[in-house]
């Protein structure tokens, strides 16, 4: 399988299931490997190391550049040795491209399963930007010459005037959030409405614990029939009766100590987090995403179809977060007179 092909003079780099190989003068040479054991999930659930989008540097023809599922790996003796890039912020990332635009020749642009970064790599700095955008996972970016940037991502294309933005006022965030409903209302209103808030859980256990102290009731009746056909006695009759009724209690005193539905309710509450953390997540990223348009819509100099754009977007955002929220967002923020 052959993931990426990248140009150099006379060379063809090729990021493959094996490695990255080499292919000069129809002559192939693996210069990077990954062994198949080494694509099992570890105890962690992530695969092993498997390489993706391979690119030569844009200014210097020598440095040749290569995402994987780990991380960035960086060759700069044209692809014959290489070193893993260890910056905290994306040393373990899925990396999915790499972009560089002549308007900034120390930068490169990560498009990974968790956002969208700039990297310097002589300062070994990493910052993400467009951390509001609604989706984290870019499968791919590339700049205009202009220096618009443009993102695929897993819902839909997004487009940035990264350099050639206009100014904005200089609002603090402070009068940002002044008529603008709390992060953690938000939160909190969308965990008990979506039913996922950690207190749901606290509840079973507590339940749980009172469980023990109630018995398993047994309740019973029984009848006899009584008689001997063909006797003097009885002439042949049967007698039902007497009518009998039972009632047990049990208690199984292990279940104080544990009790077997705490299995049950471990494995719900692990499902219960996961779900809880996805909407978080989305939840953050909306919401402060909104905030920078509140910010961008207050520019004066926008244009008529740009704040169009932005305030129609801006509605978007209200919408998704009242989906979240069952509408609270929005009785909220009519009660803050926010925009």
């Amino acid at each position: 399988s052959i993931y990426s092909i990248a140009p150099n003079k006379d060379k063809l780099y090729l990021s493959a299931e094996g490695g990255v190989y080499i292919l000069i003068d129809n002559k192939v040479e693996r210069v990077f490997i990954t062994r198949k054991d080494d694509e099992t999930e570890d105890q962690e659930g992530k695969i092993g190391l498997t390489c993706g989008v391979i690119k030569v540097d844009a200014f210097d023809k020598r440095k040749v550049l290569l995402g994987t599922n780990r991380g960035l790996f960086v060759s700069s003796d044209e692809g014959i040795s290489w070193r893993k890039v260890y910056i905290s912020s994306i040393d373990n990332l899925h990396i999915n491209c790499i972009s560089q635009t002549n308007l900034q020749t120390d930068a490169l642009y990560l498009g990974t399963t968790k956002g969208f970064f700039v990297v310097d790599l002589y300062k070994s700095t990493a910052k993400q930007i467009f951390e509001g955008l609604s989706s984290s996972y870019i499968f791919w970016s590339e700049f205009t010459s202009e220096g618009k940037i443009y993102l695929a991502t897993s819902k839909g294309l997004f487009e940035n005037d990264y350099f050639t933005a206009p100014a904005v006022k200089n609002n603090s965030l402070k009068e940002l959030l002044t008529k603008t409903p709390s992060i953690q209302e938000i939160q909190q209103a969308a965990l008990k409405y979506n039913e996922v808030h950690p207190d749901k859980v606290r509840k079973w256990r507590k339940a749980l614990k009172y469980r023990a102290l109630f018995p398993e009731v047994d309740l019973d009746y029984d009848k006899t029939i009584y008689g001997t056909a063909g006797t003097s006695t009885y002439d042949g009759k049967t007698f039902v009766g007497p009518h009998d009724w039972g009632v047990s209690f049990s208690w199984d005193v292990g279940d104080l100590v544990w009790n077997s539905y705490e299995d049950d309710i471990d494995t719900r509450s692990r499902l219960n987090t996961q779900i809880r953390l996805d909407i978080l997540d989305e939840i953050n990223r909306v919401y402060f995403e909104r905030l920078r348009l509140k910010r961008e819509i207050s520019a004066a100099s926008l244009s008529e179809e740009d704040l169009f754009k932005k305030t129609l977007r801006l509605e978007e955002l209200n919408a998704i977060l009242d989906g979240y929220t069952g509408g609270y967002f929005s009785r909220r923020k009519e009660e803050l007179n926010d925009m």
